[in-house]
């Protein structure tokens, strides 16, 4: 009797779509019609998931709590409201699945409407069946609506902890919403069949009810050619754009752009490679989706994008070869009052590399609308990249309401997508287009669980578990939001302005004939440059302003003052008043101390064309690396800068001083030290024999309150089989120095003894990582550790971590490596005192001013007190120093006024601490 459900569907569907039945809380509106997500949505989305709650990676088995009956609850939502999706992880055999077990509360948290195993709920028990309750790719998945009134809980009991995600929508209070129960009454089912049948058939389009007509058009693109390839008249709407091609090569999809205008706005609503446009990430791979997806040879968007008075594509090839290229575009009838009042909008991202310790942003906007998902790309060497999680902030949020649980968790996968990608990989709501290795594309769509805003959308990707990776990952995101009332575009395409920059503003929907008076920012009345600032039939006020020099710095209103009243273009505009300096570090480290050697990425912004600068940290003039360099046509530098061994070690403040504009200003500090710090997860491992090594967050293992500075929050495990174990971590130095190492070890219960080697060099004879903990994998950081001095040159080394032993209870063979400091020093005795830490010395008004750390113990760890503190000066060789002071051992400042140098000839210091005749290093001052 097939026939007659599928009969039944047919006839639902159709009374479906004229509209019958839809309120506020009316939640199968938007998944069962797709132009329904270009209506504002009456719901508010929440999401519970596993997410580490310390801020580690340690995101399985994180629950909200436990019921009455010990059941660890997945989450709580207060109603009225819906679940409207729900996904968990899955790994192991039906016979363990079937022993763990799921309970639906609906209104009532005390009895429940369903009692499952979650092998059942997933797919084997009516009404949660394929399609919209399965399993795929390690995990299980739902879409089946389950409503209530005032409370809506889902529970969980097994000896397996769970990765999971819910996401609830909350309806206006009062909203009247029928409650979930089992058996499903029929009119829930027949809706629930509707959208059985929207799963089953993704490529049909929006406004399936309405008459259209099909445009199509085909160009020829020459190299770096672009060309207007639709232009259609409103009002209406595009229920579906489909582009027919043979050529399934990455050189087309990767290489042509499209821009897709509504409403005669000269900023593009959807931009970007068809690639990401129609969802071929990562070459040809058919499939089908809810929004993008392949039908035999055509590539099609399946979003409804309705327009007012224009809809214009214009296509661009960023390629060196000739490319043809169809449209086709279905084009809706509407009367003006029939348009939707939002639009389709997309935020496209490349970055490649992403950069570690810097999130990867998928999307940040201002205003409203609603959130309707996302195509990612990722591209890698290290597979560990999709263990980033997803971050949503809602409404300028100061922490995310969103958190994920892991990269292929938020596309509704698990465990990297090891089940391999097949058949079920390719849904209406959720998928991986291609998976090999490290690469991967997916697609999430929020059919059921849109997520609107109403003032700001952020999302960001971790890459890898602590953003500690980088790789080439690109995304579109999409959107349904109101039109924009202005476009604000400044020449230099950032974002903001600096003095001498152009800044088209253009406004929509004015009456034709109305005028724009003027343009101010914070009050001030920017320069016409170009433009009638009068609106045309279009209804568009179009005019271009400039920024002269004297506005302030900051963020202030941009305002337009029109005949009809005064707009808010954008409410904080950012201008810099003076050119801007920006810098950032060759070396991926995860601090931002910087060292003698370090090259610098530095931009300098807001110059005129050809001209020069120099950079300055504080006095000290900071030469070029590859000669003087020259601004370009748009007024900007970038170039190179060696940190030379002369820069003392204390924190600069930077600028540019160019030839004729004022001088550049610098919001980063240049923190330069002399002591070289290694973080143990960036060292490269050399080799290891009976031991395994894994990078761990920290926190995971850190006990409540204890607030110790981790460095970045990272730290290396070493598991140990005996006494035999060991791992070798390379590093690098830019320069050769005498060292004196220093180790940072985390300490617990199981913790081994350690034995430290340096280039095959005994460095820490032993030393003990364990304390009384029992039965616990909390930690504490260890103290300094002091290993020997070493004289090293600019070149690859080894720290060699070995095994010693177990610990005094003999309870494991554990060693966590958080990080190496090298203290760097010359010309010392291995049993003279050290030399003062941390010399610093900078010119002050009536001299030279030299600052020391003071001395406690000597080479080999003896506590000393210094009696006085020696200072020695010369000019071009140590056989000449002598000695100018001699100040208590209590102090720690010396001014020398008596300082005699020319800029051919630098002066160069020593501090000795002096109990008896010792030597010490030496630290130098380039003068002026």
């Amino acid at each position: 009797m097939a026939w007659k459900r599928e009969l039944r569907i047919a006839f639902l569907f159709a009374l479906l779509l004229a509209g019958s039945g839809a309120n506020a809380a009316d939640y199968w509106s938007y998944s069962l019609h797709q132009e329904q997500l270009c209506e504002p949505l009456d719901a508010t989305a929440h999401h519970f998931s596993s997410w580490a709650r310390n801020g580690g990676n340690n995101d399985l088995g994180n629950y909200y709590g436990s019921d009455a009956y010990g059941w660890k609850i997945l989450c709580d939502a207060t109603g009225p409201g819906v679940i409207g999706e729900f996904w968990c992880t899955r790994q192991d055999a039906h016979a363990i699945l079937d022993s763990i077990r799921l309970r639906v509360f609906v209104d009532d948290t005390v009895t429940w409407v369903l009692d499952t195993t979650l092998f059942r709920f997933f797919g084997h028990v009516e009404p949660f069946v394929p399609p919209l309750a399965d399993s795929s790719t390690s995990s299980f998945y739902c879409y089946v609506p389950i409503p209530f009134q005032t409370r809506g809980r889902i529970t969980y009991s097994g000896q397996k902890n769970l990765y999971f995600h819910v996401t609830t929508l909350e309806f206006d209070a009062g909203t009247v919403v029928e409650p979930f129960v089992i058996p499903p009454p029929h009119n829930y089912l027949e809706k629930l069949d509707s959208l059985r049948w929207r799963f089953e058939h993704p490529w049909e389009p929006a406004w399936p009810n309405r008459t259209f007509q099909t445009h199509s058009e085909t160009i020829t693109l020459p190299p770096e050619g672009n060309s207007e390839i639709l232009n259609l008249a409103g009002p209406g709407g595009c229920r579906r754009l489909l582009c027919p091609t043979a050529d399934h090569s990455t050189g087309l999809l990767d290489s042509v752009w499209l821009e897709i205008f509504s409403d005669h706005h000269v900023v593009p609503d959807v931009e970007g490679p068809l690639a990401a446009v129609f969802g071929a990430a990562q070459g040809w791979h058919p499939y089908q989706s809810a929004f993008t997806g392949m039908l035999g040879d055509t590539l099609y968007l399946n979003l409804p994008i309705p327009f007012q008075s224009e809809l214009r594509v214009e296509a661009e090839n960023r390629g060196s070869a000739s490319r043809n290229l169809t449209l086709i575009a279905e084009i809706t009838d509407a009367s003006a009052s029939d348009v939707e009042p939002y639009r389709l909008q997309a935020i496209y991202r490349h970055e490649n590399p992403t950069t570690p310790w810097q999130l990867y942003e998928v999307a940040a906007r201002r205003g409203s609308g609603t959130y309707l998902g996302t195509l990612l790309d990722m591209r890698a060497l290290n597979h560990n990249i999709f263990e980033g999680d997803e971050e949503i902030f809602l409404n300028e949020e100061s922490e995310p309401s969103w958190r994920g649980t892991g990269t292929e968790d938020y596309f509704n996968a698990g465990y990297y997508w090891s089940a391999g990608v097949g058949d079920y990989d390719a849904l209406a709501s959720h998928g991986c287009i291609r998976k090999n290795l490290a690469q991967a594309a997916a697609y999430r769509w929020h059919t059921t669980d849109p997520v609107s805003f109403t003032d700001g959308f952020h999302m960001t990707f971790e890459v890898g578990p602590l953003d500690n990776l980088t790789g080439d990952y690109r995304s579109i995101a999409l959107f349904a939001a109101p039109p924009r009332a202005w476009d604000v575009v400044d020449a230099g395409g950032d974002g903001s302005t600096l003095p001498g920059e152009s800044l088209r503003l253009t406004g929509y929907g004015r009456s034709p004939g109305s005028t724009l008076a003027e343009v101010r920012y914070d009050g001030y009345v920017l320069t016409w440059l170009a433009g009638s600032g009068v609106a045309d039939a279009d209804s568009v006020l179009d005019v271009t302003v400039l920024l002269t020099s004297g506005l302030p710095s900051g963020e202030f209103p941009l305002v337009a003052v029109t005949s009809t009243g005064v707009d808010t273009v954008d409410a904080a505009w950012r201008h810099h008043a003076v050119p801007q300096m920006s810098f950032a570090s060759h070396r991926l480290d995860c601090d931002d101390f910087l060292f003698a050697g370090d090259t610098l990425d530095v931009i300098v912004e807001g110059l005129r064309a050809g001209e020069t600068a120099q950079p300055r940290a504080d006095s000290y003039a900071l030469p070029w690396a590859e000669g003087t360099p020259a601004a370009d046509e748009s007024g900007r530098i970038a170039a190179h800068i060696v940190l030379p061994s002369w820069l003392p070690a204390r924190d600069f403040s930077l600028c540019a001083e160019p030839s004729f504009s004022r001088t550049a200003e610098c919001s980063q500090l240049l923190r330069v030290r002399s002591i070289c710090r290694y973080e143990i997860e960036d060292m490269v491992r050399h080799g290891y024999s009976y031991s395994s090594m894994s990078t761990l967050f920290a926190p995971d293992y850190a006990p409540t309150g204890v607030d110790e500075p981790w460095g970045r929050d990272l730290a290396r495990v070493m598991t140990g089989r005996d006494t035999l174990s060991f791992v070798e971590l390379a590093f690098s130095l830019s320069r050769a120095d005498s060292f004196r190492t220093a180790y940072f070890f985390g300490r617990l219960y199981n913790g081994a003894r350690v034995r430290m080697l340096l280039d095959g060099v005994l460095d820490v004879a032993d030393f003990n990582t364990q304390f009384a903990t029992p039965g616990s994998w909390t930690w504490l950081r260890s103290d300094t550790v002091w290993g020997e001095w070493h004289h090293l040159s600019a070149d690859s080394h080894v720290i060699r971590v070995e095994i010693a032993g177990s610990n005094s209870p003999g309870t494991g063979l554990t060693v966590i490596l958080d990080q190496l400091a090298l203290f760097s020093g010359l010309n010392y005795t291995p049993a003279a005192p050290c030399t003062p830490q941390d010399l610093v010395i900078a010119p002050v008004a009536d001299g030279v001013e030299l600052r020391w750390r003071h001395v406690r113990e000597d080479l080999l760890g003896h506590p000393i007190t210094p009696d006085f503190y020696s200072i020695f000066r010369w000019t071009s060789s140590p056989d000449s120093a002598e000695v100018v002071a001699e100040v208590s051992g209590t102090d720690s400042c010396y001014v020398d006024r008596d300082n005699v140098s020319s800029p051919d000839c630098p002066v160069f210091y020593r501090v000795t601490a002096r109990i008896e005749e010792r030597r010490g290093s030496q630290a130098t001052w380039p003068t002026r």
